[in-house]
């Protein structure tokens, strides 16, 4: 009770017509982070079937619907999946998701806005603000996902009123935040100003903290010392700017 995982638990994926074990789902949820995990095994011959899609789809609705949880969203891993549809000879379908994705890419720019021009953590809780870290991966992939400059005011607001000397914090909860997920939000911004801002906030953390560690990506944005984690190799994440500027993941 004391580490990350604050619950676990293993189902069995069946085949409805004959009740012959097809493969696992896992669920985990995470304290410290606040995060939900959601993973599956297959066994080889029930690979490459729908599945694990339709075993993971049910139980998501499910969880949503017993623990009051009202949205699960991952719109970037929806139109991702569109892009190795492409990859794998299946245009049609992978212009479905990406259809799909920027369908619920524009409800949740609508549903999830708050006062100040900032999205909210949930829907259902105003007056709440996180870092959308993710949806970098629509700039690094030029998808188009959400509307053009979607988060400008909200970095903005970010940098005139949430940031610490040492960072933004993840969201409204607590001060600390992730080094890597930092940067991503830094690449999200539209002047090299706000980017620099951000990547000097992470300088001074390293620089002034009291916790010599080995580079720590999970610190205090109050106060520069590491609440967890260290010598990980996430850190890679800092160069994601080099990424994006190098057009490598561009479709």
């Amino acid at each position: 009770e004391d580490g990350d995982i604050d619950s676990w638990r293993c189902y069995a994926i069946e085949k409805r017509e004959t009740g012959e074990v097809a493969g696992c789902l896992s669920f985990c949820r995470q304290k410290l982070l606040h995060e939900y995990d959601l993973g599956w095994m297959m066994i080889g011959a029930y690979t490459r079937k729908g599945y694990a899609a339709e075993a993971a789809e049910a139980f998501a609705e499910a969880f949503c619907r017993t623990q009051g949880i009202d949205y699960l969203i991952a719109v970037m891993d929806v139109a991702a999946f569109g892009i190795l549809n492409d990859l794998c000879g299946h245009p049609e379908k992978g212009e479905a998701l990406r259809k799909s994705a920027r369908e619920m890419a524009a409800a949740w720019v609508v549903n999830a806005r708050d006062e100040e021009n900032v999205y909210r953590l949930a829907f259902d809780q105003p007056g709440t603000w996180s870092m959308k870290y993710n949806a970098v991966w629509d700039k690094i992939f030029g998808t188009g996902v959400f509307p053009e400059h979607a988060f400008s005011e909200e970095i903005a607001c970010h940098l005139a009123k949430h940031m610490n000397p040492y960072g933004l914090p993840l969201d409204n909860r607590a001060a600390y935040t992730k080094s890597d997920w930092l940067l991503w939000t830094a690449t999200m911004a539209d002047t090299e100003e706000q980017f620099d801002a951000f990547v000097a906030s992470l300088w001074r953390a390293y620089n002034e903290s009291g916790s010599r560690v080995p580079l720590t990506d999970w610190y205090f944005t109050d106060t520069a010392l590491q609440r967890g984690f260290q010598n990980r190799t996430v850190q890679g994440g800092l160069f994601i700017r080099l990424l994006l500027d190098s057009g490598k993941c561009r479709v």
